[in-house]
């Protein structure tokens, strides 16, 4: 609270919002102004002319509120959408992305401090998450998701003995053919987290058991 015009001077509210500017000549003008960051006051100023006796002058406070929103791209700068993302701190709650793979949290106090993450199965975000401490004002927190990759990899044995020169064969959301090496071993990698596969080693000369293996999604890698 400042005191203006015929006097200066300061004074901050109690705990119950009360303030006092003592001992003021009479007869004069006042102007008083309160402010406080992260609030509006109504009004935001009092004038009173030619004090002649104790007066009271009452303001009312608004804590202000902000917004955190922003939109989650994938690697080709496309909208994201079904995404989860999830708001902590002061307010929690969570949003989805939308078709253009935009979000948003509205009327959120000012001066709180906050967090937004997204998620979503088979998927890395850059940055894993924002953070807003002391919100000032609206702020925008973008993401881009990136498809995990991992590898399916595996062995021939004929008895303990790996089987070299055996051709593997990759079915399903991507195709490949690999050879075993001399220990036996093949590896498919780079296969995005949501495809589905199969493997299937090559019969020329030997029956295999078993004839093959699939897998419906890759939240890891796979043996």
């Amino acid at each position: 609270m400042t005191l203006g015009g015929a006097a200066a001077g300061t004074s901050q509210t109690d705990a119950n919002g009360q303030y006092v500017f003592a001992d003021l000549p009479a007869g004069l003008d006042y102007t008083l102004t309160v402010a406080k960051t992260h609030y509006t006051f109504n009004p935001p100023t009092r004038q009173l002319d030619d004090l002649g006796a104790d007066t009271t002058a009452d303001f009312t406070a608004t804590l202000l509120t902000h917004n955190v929103s922003g939109r989650v791209v994938d690697s080709g700068g496309n909208g994201f959408a079904g995404a989860t993302v999830s708001l902590t701190g002061t307010r929690t709650g969570s949003a989805t992305t939308d078709a253009a793979g935009y979000y948003s949290f509205a009327s959120l106090p000012a001066g709180g401090n906050y967090t937004v993450e997204p998620s979503r199965q088979f998927y890395d975000f850059s940055p894993a998450r924002g953070s807003f401490n002391d919100l000032g004002g609206d702020q925008a927190a973008n993401f881009t998701a990136v498809l995990r990759t991992f590898s399916i990899g595996g062995r021939v044995t004929e008895g303990a003995n790996g089987v070299a020169g055996v051709a593997v064969n990759l079915s399903g959301s991507q195709t490949a053919t690999t050879q075993t090496d001399a220990a036996g071993n093949y590896l498919f990698t780079q296969l995005p987290a949501n495809g589905a596969y199969a493997v299937t080693p090559a019969p020329p000369v030997y029956a295999f058991a078993p004839g093959g293996t699939s897998f419906n999604t890759l939240p890891f890698n796979q043996t």
